[in-house]
Order: C-alpha cells, then sequence, then structure tokens
C-alpha cells in the first residue's frame, strides 16, 4: 500500500470523484442506508462491544449485478477490492490499487501465495 500522505490522498479523492461522475454520465443515483442489524445468533451476545473498538467495516461482500458496482461501492463506502494478482503488474491500475489498500489474490493452487494473501488480510 502506498504511504499516507497528500499523493495518496488526491488518488482516493480524485477515483471518488471520476468515480461519481461516471455514474451521473450513465444516469444513476446512489444512496447509503446504514442499518443496524442484530447478528447475536451468528456472533454471540457480547458481540456489539467487540465491534465498538473496529473503526470500519471489515469485510463488503457482493456480487457483480454490471460494470458499475465498483463505481457504486467506491462513491458510497469506498471500500478496499481483491483483485487478480496479475493486476499488480498493470501500471495505472496498481497505483490505483495500492492507494485503496488493495489486497491482491492469487488465483490458482500456490499454496504459498494464498497464504501470503492470508497473512495480509489478517494484517488488515
Amino acid at each position: 500500500p502506498l504511504p499516507s500522505g497528500c499523493r495518496r490522498w488526491f488518488i482516493r479523492n480524485f477515483y471518488q470523484f471520476c468515480g461519481s461522475l461516471l455514474l451521473v454520465w450513465f444516469g444513476c443515483r446512489t444512496s447509503y442506508k446504514d442499518v443496524d442489524v442484530d447478528y447475536t445468533y451468528y456472533l454471540g451476545p457480547d458481540y456489539k462491544t467487540k465491534m465498538r473498538s473496529i473503526k470500519k467495516t471489515s469485510t463488503v461482500v457482493t456480487n457483480h449485478v454490471s460494470c458499475l458496482d465498483g463505481m457504486v461501492l467506491v462513491k458510497t463506502v469506498f471500500p478496499a477490492f481483491a483483485p487478480a494478482e496479475e493486476y499488480s503488474r498493470v501500471p495505472i491500475l496498481r497505483t490505483l490499487f495500492n492507494s485503496t489498500d488493495c489486497i491482491y489474490m492469487p488465483r490458482g493452487g500456490n499454496e504459498e501465495a494464498r497464504a501470503k494473501a492470508l497473512q495480509a488480510i489478517r494484517e488488515r
């Protein structure tokens, strides 16, 4: 990931601005609604006290419905994505993905690469 600083701030904000413009150009409107859901059945009775110490959402799982899904997410919650490891070799995309704290995921059977990706997820 890129270190904190003005370069990272600029890339993130420019990315979010361009995503918003793209959505307007396609005629899409978005809204974000924070819904409090009770996960006591799945996570136990004291999960809310443990989760208060976490400052940001840990995981957002989505399914691609259109090519605009990524832009909608960028405009509303600005998540880090999990692109394929091959994208780490594409110059412009690599800078963009690194500025958004993406974790490159190996697509294949290499145990060492999977262990490295899991370690990066644990560190987050």
